[in-house]
């Protein structure tokens, strides 16, 4: 076959009550943008609220209901009456040393952004609709969603997505034998998430599943489900994770026992990775289309004449197209945007070629540390790139 290359927060926080009150509440800064949704986005919200704080803004960041929950606090569910989720209290962050704290609002109020792994109408069974006028949804980086088992040589290292059906749709939710896909062949030790988890939805359309006929032990979140994994290593564990959620963890930081398996997609001939190899970081096979089961991070928020309608949202998804936020999501297992070769407008739907305005690929691979690509040149401006076709984009030349 042809081998494809694959694959501090700083928030000031008011404390209420006496210093000494081992009971005292701690309260979100009162001029707080609150950011709800999906967990697996945590990692990129994190940097940018580091970025955002230094231009005055404070950010909070609440990952309860996962990325439906993101959705329904801008859009309202079908049969809410118009109602949106609101927001209680969030997770925020003293500095930039990942130190971690929690806070309440002092009225739950409803977000100013909600953060999904999906589209609006992906979560339809929980009364998603469509996004309506009055409603921005900005294309954020790529998420890469992953079938993973316990990193141990003798187990699998493929799965298709008929196999797939079977594991979640049938042997999990009904303990069916007769459908049994060893290794994976005991209903609890199939790990799952919930209707709500941008997670779930996408592997229910990449396995051919009805979202609410998706079996498996549900774990709550990404990292009660990395941990599950960690800790059984048994080749009958089989879960559903976002690929940046499978990072070191703890204090030293240790890299979980947990790898992705190779998919094989419906219609393909072959598994693929989502970088060229295992082991690889370039994940060139989601760049390029081979690897499928990816989606963009949506930001939703009210909009205002084509734009965010509040200033302070507007320079934060600014933020996200910055040299030190793609570095960081380069870094941290995703992709962003400008360096995807294909789009979407559907989740799990058909690929459309794609050029951005700004490529980085180049930038990419060097920050995400894997080879750069023979094409890539360094530069200091446009001067430094060959032809009227180029352009210096983060220190690299890239095709306009």
């Amino acid at each position: 076959m042809k081998r494809h290359r694959a694959l501090g927060f700083a928030l000031f926080a008011a404390v209420c009550g006496a210093a000494s009150a081992a009971s005292a509440q701690t309260a979100c800064p009162a001029d707080s943008i609150v950011i709800r949704g999906s967990s697996a986005s945590e990692p990129i919200i994190n940097r940018v609220a580091v970025l955002a704080k230094a231009q005055g803004i404070n950010i909070v960041y609440n990952s309860s209901g996962g990325s439906c929950a993101g959705v329904n606090s801008l859009i309202p569910a079908t049969g809410t009456g118009g109602t949106t989720v609101k927001t209680p209290s969030g997770r925020t962050k003293y500095d930039a040393a990942n130190q971690t704290a929690t806070c309440d609002l002092a009225t739950p109020r409803e977000a100013d952004i909600g953060v999904s792994d999906v589209y609006s109408t992906s979560c339809s069974t929980l009364g998603g609709p469509a996004t309506p006028d009055t409603v921005l949804d900005y294309l954020g980086p790529v998420q890469v969603f992953t079938l993973a088992v316990y990193n141990d040589p003798s187990f699998p290292v493929v799965i298709s997505a008929e196999a797939g059906f079977n594991i979640f749709g049938v042997t999990a939710r009904a303990g069916n034998a007769s459908f049994n896909v060893d290794p994976w062949s005991v209903a609890a030790d199939v790990l799952a998430r919930n209707e709500g988890s941008g997670t779930q939805q996408i592997w229910a359309r990449a396995l051919g599943l009805p979202v609410n006929k998706f079996g498996g032990a549900d774990q709550g979140g990404s990292g009660q489900l990395l941990a599950k994994i960690n800790s059984s290593p048994r080749s009958s564990v089989i879960g559903i994770i976002a690929l940046n959620d499978i990072v070191p963890t703890g204090t030293p930081p240790v890299q979980p026992n947990v790898r992705p398996l190779a998919f094989k997609a419906k219609g393909q001939d072959f598994g693929y990775y989502p970088s060229s190899t295992s082991t690889a970081v370039d994940l060139i096979n989601v760049r390029d289309g081979h690897y499928a089961p990816w989606a963009n991070l949506h930001f939703f928020t009210k909009k205002q004449d084509g734009k965010a309608a509040d200033p302070n949202v507007r320079k934060i998804l600014e933020l996200l197209e910055t040299k030190e936020t793609v570095s960081t999501i380069s870094k941290g297992r995703a992709v962003p945007a400008c360096a995807m070769q294909v789009s979407r407008s559907t989740d799990m739907g058909d690929y459309a070629e794609y050029k951005p305005a700004k490529a980085c690929g180049c930038f990419f691979e060097q920050e995400a540390g894997a080879p750069a690509s023979a094409s890539c040149k360094a530069c200091s401006d446009d001067s430094g790139c060959s032809g009227s076709n180029q352009q210096c984009v983060f220190g690299y030349c890239e095709a306009k």
